[in-house]
């Protein structure tokens, strides 16, 4: 099976390519709906950021308010890491989970925003960075 990571910024597309992708009979995998999985209640991922973050960023209800956790990581380089630190290898391990079970197909497709700057080192036999024009992207956001 050909492993291909599929990446851009915000707002360029990468969405719509993953869905002509999967309607086309690829199968997709989402590493942003797999970071929101793993920070749920009752993962590890979750208890690591609940103990590097403490419970201010948990909702009423004691899941991650990612918005509020968002906040306070985008501002600041160091914590971000420390988030990715937590959240990234939990992804790397799913998607390859998701990877193994295509292994019978041609082909699957690994969205992964921002690929390059977080650095994820998997075999990828190919890439595809999806881009579009400032105003657009704008437009889309």
């Amino acid at each position: 099976m050909r492993l291909i990571g599929l990446t851009g910024g915000i707002a360029c597309g990468k969405s719509v390519v993953g869905r002509f992708l999967a309607q086309s009979g690829v199968p997709v995998c989402d590493a942003d709906a797999l970071a929101h999985d793993a920070m749920q209640q009752g993962r590890q991922a979750y208890r690591r950021i609940v103990e590097t973050f403490g419970e201010s960023v948990l909702d009423g209800a004691g899941r991650v308010d990612r918005a509020r956790l968002g906040r306070r990581i985008f501002d600041d380089p160091d914590e971000r890491r420390r988030l990715e630190t937590i959240v990234h290898p939990e992804v790397r391990r799913a998607w390859r989970v998701w990877a193994e079970t295509q292994s019978a197909r041609e082909a699957a497709v690994v969205m992964v925003p921002l690929l390059f700057e977080t650095k994820f080192p998997d075999r990828w036999d190919a890439v595809i960075c999806v881009a579009a024009p400032e105003p657009r992207r704008k437009q889309w956001l």
